[in-house]
């Protein structure tokens, strides 16, 4: 049996979306892949790899900070994307700090969002993203 990246690792509707926008893709798509492998690998990465692994998904959480081109905001289930690879990065270096601040941002994101516009969990239970567009069920899901 093969399996697909495009089936088996991210629903079909979130990987269409992070080709659609390369940036989405090379910020959340390819270190979130990059994070997860260096984790399965572990202590068998050399130090140049775990260095390698660490500047991807560094660079990723880092757009926190500096942003991501051609998006206004990191908001919504792209801000726990990026979250998620930075406790992947401090897991893998072992890192409180790091892993604190990415669950800091989770916690921060995760909130109830009654805005009309706004992205997030609504009180109802479902999730606006995209300038708060209403997804019923899960974002990136079929």
């Amino acid at each position: 049996m093969s399996l697909s990246l495009s089936t088996h690792i991210l629903p079909p509707a979130q990987l269409h979306v992070l080709i659609l926008l390369p940036s989405l893709w090379q910020v959340i798509g390819v270190p979130t892949f990059v994070g997860e492998v260096c984790l399965l690998l572990g202590d068998s990465l050399t130090t140049s790899e775990l260095g390698n692994c660490t500047k991807m998904t560094g660079r990723s959480f880092a757009t926190f900070d500096t942003g991501i081109n051609g998006v206004s905001a990191i908001t919504g289930a792209n801000a726990l994307d990026i979250a998620s690879i930075g406790i992947d990065e401090g897991l893998l270096t072992q890192n409180a700090t790091l892993i604190a601040a990415a669950f800091g941002r989770v916690h921060d994101d995760a909130v109830v969002q009654n805005a009309v516009k706004a992205d997030g969990i609504r009180a109802d239970g479902s999730f606006g993203q995209h300038t708060g567009i209403i997804y019923n069920g899960n974002y990136g899901k079929d």
